[in-house]
Parts: structure tokens; C-alpha cells; sequence
């Protein structure tokens, strides 16, 4: 019994016990002072853990998986580490506060609200510093809040870019990197050439690749987060350390520059032979020329006259958790903490609607519908390595994947897939597998009001491709013009826990040369004009299924508003709720070995996704 009173007494404070020998209540006063903040602490870190371990797993899979954000892995170390040498220099503890209850009530709502939801893994970072921050205020008070206000707004650094904004600056970045760099060579005394990303060399034939790990983005982002680190050990004003931020961007690119000039001299130079040490020179000179901007950046800051360092950490020990137990009224609110903890992993883990069971296979039944023979082009199936994969991954006939050809030239594939407007974009699938996007514009043609959207890309194999694109719903037309707004408007429908369920339209031809791509691109236009009625057929349900799967169901399909949440009978129950009938839609894709379903909790990271087949 008395292990029984030590335990509730440790937990939550005074309690009235019968007298016992000295020894125990010197026992107990050392675990008042010793293990009560220790308990507290791993109570507190533990319920943290466990309500954002989804998200911290799908941060930990981004920087393993995407070199744009590989140094960020260091970010939460080094915020540790300026915690604890801010917390070295005397900070005070103050009284507890209400405010801080408040903005962490917030963050754990808002976390297991997006967490049922499975979207939002971007805002992971955010959430995360704003919940500690309440904790801080709330536990401590305003005074350690603003001791550890660097460390905590360090973690919003692991944000990461919009993948929509990422898209639609790639490539234009790719292009004028290309430009510059031309530009820079031919100075130099090398006759070159661009086309698109791919800048040509010399009379062999040579091409080097502007890639989208050149762009820029990259290495700028790692110096952003070394330029903070710097800035934040300088002595000086703040106007001195606005300038060595502002100057990170720009020397990340002139390093960028140097880099891409000494790679395409180097290629000119040696010609054919040295293409197989590209790689390995690449990285060598890639680490060695970034501790350039690096340099310049050390030289800026002693011309701006605040070069030296300044005391961030103190000689005292550790400031001692024990005010955290000082009085009941902090007890109560960690108790309050722990209490909001534990209800937002209970919702997370309770409330998020289970997997929905096999899908309808309406989907497939319309694809089929699709004729064989659109104009004069006269279509099979294909059977390529790719169309097959993407066959098994959409159940069977739940994606089209065929040749069209005719009198006047080489066949044209024709690829569709039920997907999200701005989900599987060719553009960044088809790099992402290995391809190079050399040429991205608007098409020639125009199906209705809207633009589609075209593209030249060389595979992995040297062949060239001409690939018209675009994402057809019930009542428009979707290029790749607008992926910030498409973005916007996915995450909307998720909240609305609908899905576009529209159809990704790819038409590709391949040209024996680069002389031939403009006829080509008009084969390709002429043949995308003519494939789109067809398409737009696919949303009216076949009369024959409609007759026999149930008599009074709507005549159309409707594929823009998607699926119901959590299949089986709770979404019979959300629909009967909603007077509506259950929607069919198309089947998802069955996940394989190797193969990325449609929809993943990092699909915010990538707009694209990853297109079975093609990439």
C-alpha cells in the first residue's frame, strides 16, 4: 500500500499518508524533487510522439527519398542543441499561463482533425512548434517562450516547399540555368547550343541536361538554413543579418553556375570518353565548389563589420525542470496537457475511416466503352512493358492503354487513367522516372475554352517523345497551366472528403528525329481534338450496366465528386444522411510490389504522384 502512496503521491502532488519511519518521506521528498519533473517529461514527450509518429515517419521517408530536403534530417538536431545551450544561460521560469493551454488545444486539434483526414503532412513542422510552444507557455510561462523562441522557429525551416509552387518554378529554372550557362561557355571560347534544358556540344553530337537537380532550388535551400545558422551566431544589428540572408539565395546560384560551367567545359573538352566519369565529377566538384558561396558568405559578413561571434550559451547547469511541480496549478495543467494528448491520438486512432473494401467495377465497364476507332485512326491494345505494368496496377481493364495509327504515319499511344485533376502529371512523372523534359508549352490546338498541355522529353533509352496531356472531368478540361490552383483545389475536395475522380488524357508520338517534331506535335493535336468527345462519353453510364445494376439510377455517371468515406455500410449510412444514392466510381489502383498506389499520405509532397508505367 505504501508503494501504492508513493506512486499517486509522486503523480499528482500532497495527499494525507499514515506516519512512516523517516527513511520513507526522505524517499519520498527525493522523488518529489528528483523523479516527479523526469515522469512528467517522458509523459508529455511520449503522448507528443505518439500523436504525430504518422506524420514524423512521413518526414523521416522525405528526407530520405527527396535530395531537395536530405541536409534538413540535421534541422531537429541543431534545434536540440540551441535549446539546450539557451536553456544554459539562467532563463527564469515565470507563472503558468492559460494562453499556452489555448494555442496547444489548437495545434492538437488541428493535428488529429488533418491526422483522420490523412492530409496535411506538410504542415507537419508548423503543427509540431506550434503545440510545443503552448506546452512552453503554458508550463513555464512567456519568459522561457521567448528563451526558446529561435530553437522552436527553426523547426518551421523543415517546411516543405509547395509541391505545386515546386512544379511550375522547375522547369523555368531549368531553362534559364541552361541560358546562362550557354551564354557563360560560348564566352569561353566553346561553340554551344540550346534546346530547352539540353544544352548541345560541339560537332560529336555531345548534349548535357540541365536536370532539375541543377536548378537551383536545391543547394539554395541548403544555404538558406546555413546562412540562418550563421546569422543566428553573429554579433551584430538586425540589419547587418538581413543582408547575409538576403545574400544566401544569390550566392547559392553563382555557385550553381560555376558548377554547371565547369560540367559542360569539361564535356567539350573531353569529349565522348568522359561522359561515363560525369557523375562521379559532378559530386566531387558539386561539394567542392558549395564551400564557395560558403566562403563569400564569411567575407560578406567582415565587410559588413559583424564577423564575430557571440556568447549563445552559458557556463550554469541545466535549468532544473523542477518549477514544472511547484505549485498544484502547474500539476493541473500538465494533467490538462496530457488529457488533450491523449484525446487527439484516441481520435486519430479511433475516428480515421477504415480502408474502403473492393471497388465498384462500373470504372472499368465505361473504359471499355472507349471505340476502337476514332476518325481514321484505328486503335489496339498495347502491350508494352509499361501498359502492362499499369494494367495490373488498376485492376485489369481499369486503365486504357492503346496504339491509334493510321495512313499518314508512325502510331500514337493513347494513355488513360482515372486519377485527381493535377495527380500524375507526365511532366513530373516522366522525370522522375528518368526522362528529360526538354520543351514544356501550351498545345497548338484547344479542346473547347481550355488549353492542353504539351511536351518533349527524351527517355531513359535516347528516343525521342512528343506527349499531349491534359485532365478531362464531367464538364471541363484541365491543363497543366495552373498546378498552384489545381493543388488548392485537390486539398479542398479532401476536406470535402470528395475526390475529382476525373481522367488523365496522354497522347504521345514519337519522331524519328528532331527535324520531324513539329509534324509530329501537329499529329499529336489533331489526333488529341479528335480522341476528347470520346472521352467525354466515358462519364455517361452504359445503357446495358445502367438496366441490369439497377433501373432507377441516374443516367450519368458523375466523376467530379468522387468517392464516399470508408466503404461498406458507413457510406451508406454518410450518403442515406445526405438523401443521395452511393456514387460509383472508378476503381483505385490495387497495390503491388513496386508499384505506388494512387493516393499515398505524401501526395501533397508530390502533385505528380507516381504514374504506374510511365513513371
Amino acid at each position: 500500500m505504501y508503494w501504492v502512496y508513493w506512486v499517486a503521491r509522486l503523480c499528482f502532488g500532497n495527499m494525507s499518508a499514515p506516519a512512516q519511519p523517516d527513511s520513507n518521506a526522505v524517499a519520498l521528498t527525493w522523488a518529489d524533487s528528483r523523479l516527479r519533473p523526469v515522469l512528467y517529461a517522458a509523459l508529455l514527450t511520449g503522448l507528443l510522439t505518439l500523436l504525430f509518429w504518422d506524420r514524423i515517419v512521413a518526414m523521416v521517408q522525405l528526407w530520405i527519398m527527396d535530395g531537395t530536403y536530405s541536409l534538413f534530417a540535421l534541422v531537429p538536431l541543431v534545434s536540440l542543441l540551441v535549446a539546450y545551450s539557451r536553456l544554459r544561460t539562467g532563463a527564469s521560469t515565470g507563472q503558468t499561463s492559460r494562453a499556452g493551454l489555448v494555442i496547444a488545444a489548437v495545434a492538437i486539434a488541428a493535428t488529429a482533425l488533418l491526422g483522420i483526414m490523412q492530409i496535411g503532412f506538410s504542415l507537419t513542422p508548423l503543427l509540431l512548434a506550434l503545440t510545443l510552444s503552448g506546452i512552453v507557455l503554458g508550463l513555464y510561462g512567456s519568459q522561457m517562450l521567448r528563451t526558446l523562441a529561435f530553437p522552436l522557429a527553426l523547426l518551421l525551416l523543415l517546411i516543405p516547399v509547395p509541391p505545386p509552387l515546386l512544379a511550375s518554378i522547375d522547369f523555368p529554372l531549368q531553362v534559364m540555368c541552361a541560358k546562362v550557362t550557354v551564354f557563360i561557355v560560348n564566352l569561353a571560347g566553346f561553340h554551344v547550343q540550346r534546346a530547352g534544358t539540353m544544352i548541345l556540344l560541339g560537332p560529336a553530337s555531345l548534349a548535357a541536361n540541365v536536370a532539375p537537380a541543377c536548378d537551383g532550388v536545391r543547394s539554395s535551400l541548403a544555404m538558406l538554413f546555413l546562412a540562418t545558422m550563421y546569422v543566428y551566431l553573429l554579433a551584430g544589428n538586425w540589419r547587418q543579418k538581413a543582408v547575409l540572408l538576403a545574400a544566401a539565395v544569390p550566392l547559392a546560384y553563382l555557385g550553381n553556375f560555376i558548377r554547371l560551367l565547369g560540367d559542360v567545359c569539361a564535356v567539350a573538352s573531353l569529349g565522348p570518353g568522359f561522359l561515363k566519369y560525369e557523375q562521379a565529377w559532378d559530386y566531387i566538384t558539386g561539394f567542392l565548389i558549395f564551400l564557395l558561396p560558403i566562403t563569400l558568405l564569411f567575407y560578406l559578413a567582415q565587410l559588413l563589420g559583424c564577423g564575430e561571434f557571440r556568447q549563445v550559451s552559458g557556463s550554469g547547469p541545466l535549468l532544473s525542470l523542477q518549477p514544472v511541480v511547484g505549485k498544484n496549478r502547474r500539476i493541473r495543467s500538465c494533467a490538462v496537457l496530457a488529457l488533450m494528448l491523449f484525446v487527439g491520438i484516441a481520435a486519430q486512432r479511433f475516428l480515421r475511416p477504415k480502408p474502403k473494401g473492393e471497388p465498384p467495377i462500373l470504372g472499368s465497364a465505361a473504359l471499355n466503352e472507349l471505340p476502337y476507332q476514332i476518325g481514321d485512326y484505328s486503335g489496339k491494345e498495347a502491350l508494352t512493358p509499361d501498359c502492362e505494368a499499369a494494367r495490373s496496377a488498376y485492376g485489369g481493364s481499369g486503365v486504357v492503354c492503346r496504339e491509334y495509327s493510321n495512313q499518314s504515319g508512325a502510331p500514337l499511344e493513347l494513355y488513360i487513367v482515372p486519377t485527381t485533376v493535377g495527380v500524375h502529371s507526365p511532366d513530373y512523372c516522366l522525370r522522375a522516372s528518368g526522362w528529360i523534359v526538354t520543351d514544356r508549352r501550351p498545345g497548338p490546338g484547344s479542346l473547347g475554352p481550355r488549353k492542353y498541355t504539351e511536351i518533349t522529353a527524351v527517355s531513359p533509352s535516347s528516343n525521342l517523345a512528343v506527349c499531349s496531356y491534359y485532365w478531362r472531368t464531367k464538364g471541363e478540361v484541365n491543363g497543366d497551366d495552373r498546378p498552384i490552383q489545381q493543388w488548392v483545389r485537390h486539398v479542398s475536395a479532401v476536406f470535402r472528403r470528395h475526390s475529382e475522380n476525373g481522367l488523365l488524357v496522354e497522347v504521345c508520338g514519337q519522331p524519328a528525329s528532331e527535324l520531324e517534331t513539329s509534324a509530329t506535335s501537329a499529329r499529336v493535336a489533331e489526333f488529341t481534338g479528335e480522341i476528347d468527345p470520346a472521352v467525354a462519353q466515358l462519364f455517361v453510364q452504359p445503357r446495358a450496366l445502367r438496366e441490369s445494376s439497377n433501373p432507377s439510377a441516374p443516367a450519368e455517371l458523375s466523376l467530379s465528386r468522387g468517392t464516399q468515406p470508408a466503404g461498406g455500410k458507413g457510406a451508406t449510412t454518410w450518403a442515406r444522411l445526405r438523401g443521395k444514392r452511393p456514387r460509383l466510381s472508378f476503381p483505385r489502383p490495387k497495390r503491388q510490389a513496386g508499384l505506388p498506389a494512387q493516393s499515398s499520405p505524401s501526395a501533397e509532397w508530390s502533385p505528380g504522384g507516381s504514374s504506374p508505367g510511365r513513371g
